[in-house]
């Protein structure tokens, strides 16, 4: 099954496609004023028909840009299960953006 990750940032927008959680596609743009225009080039940067997509989670400051996406979770709730899913013995993550920056506590009995 083909999903897609979309960050929308202040300064970037990123996208990765995974087939099967291997990574098939990726691109990236320097965000503008017109973060759907944005969003729509990188969708075509990744050369993957947005039809063999079957789920799209968007993310970031401007993730309600993503009109296509099927879910929205916070950049603290992507970063936090990220973390877990790639290291899960890490219990605090620094995560430094655009414009700010934040530590995430994580525990062992956070969902992945």
């Amino acid at each position: 099954m083909r999903s897609c990750g979309i960050d929308v940032g202040t300064r970037t927008v990123k996208a990765v496609v995974l087939d099967d959680g291997k990574i098939v596609a990726r691109a990236m743009r320097v965000a503008g004023l017109e973060l759907e225009h944005d969003v729509e080039e990188v969708m075509l940067a990744l050369g993957v028909p947005r039809a063999g997509i079957a789920r799209t989670a968007a993310t970031g400051s401007g993730r309600e840009a993503v009109m296509h996406a099927h879910v929205r979770p916070t950049g603290i709730t992507t970063a936090a299960r990220g973390i877990q899913f790639l290291h899960p013995e890490v219990r605090m993550l620094i995560d430094v953006g655009a414009e700010e920056g934040r530590a995430i506590a994580t525990s062992s009995a956070s969902k992945p």
